[in-house]
């Protein structure tokens, strides 16, 4: 099923897979495959940052070029299984002015990031000042597809595949937070169903490894 997926991905560059929860476990075993990656970096060369380390203060790098490592999952976002969380803060239940207070409650985003292209952007965003390398987005994708049609073919376990993606960095400067017909909270962010609290845009990526997964909880 992981290779239809990667392969639907090489096709028309988008990854649908599933966004992973927060403060789920997964060190790797020794890297099993990797593939030099030569970069051609931008002045100056933006400090490497791991999904957890970025989400310890999310809103710090809005509107910076930042180089990030992490799990490239679906529909195109960065995770990481990290003890980091982005919360916010949304009215819950008016209170009666003069009577009782506003009652408040926390919405946990998933510790991911929604990963696009430079030619995209919201309503009201800014433009980027960089054209997305496509051609490395593409270099990286037809590696993960070999490795998961070779080395990995016959694999029973669960993989990760880490990558880097050097980007600039959006977040929203209000997160609107509304109920779904079932009840369910969900947030105004990015991405698909705008469940990802940030975006990154895309300059280049590379560097992956695909790995086994290790079952013991760990913070990445």
């Amino acid at each position: 099923m992981l290779r239809f997926i990667f392969a639907m991905l090489l096709a028309s560059l988008t990854i649908p897979v599933t966004v992973l929860a927060d403060d789920e476990a997964a060190p790797v075993e020794t890297v099993k495959s990797k593939i030099p990656q030569t970069l051609d970096p931008p002045t100056p060369q933006p400090r490497l940052w791991s999904i957890c380390e970025l989400f310890d203060d999310l809103v710090s790098h809005a509107g910076k070029l930042v180089a990030v490592r992490g799990l490239l999952e679906g529909r195109l976002a960065l995770s990481g299984r990290c003890q980091s969380k982005f919360v916010t803060r949304y009215l819950a239940f008016p209170g009666l002015p003069g009577v009782t207070p506003d009652l408040t409650a926390e919405y946990v985003w998933p510790t991911a990031i929604n990963l696009t292209y430079s030619t995209s952007r919201s309503e009201g965003e800014s433009p980027v000042k960089f054209s997305t390398d496509t051609d490395s987005v593409q270099r990286t994708i037809e590696y993960i597809v070999k490795q998961h049609r070779t080395e990995f073919k016959n694999a029973k376990l669960d993989t990760d595949v880490l990558v880097t993606v050097i980007g600039m960095l959006r977040v929203r400067s209000h997160y609107d937070i509304g109920p779904l017909p079932n009840g369910t909270m969900r947030g105004g962010g990015y991405g698909h169903l705008s469940i990802y609290p940030a975006e990154l845009v895309i300059l280049r990526m590379g560097d992956p490894v695909v790995e086994v997964r290790k079952p013991e909880n760990k913070q990445e």
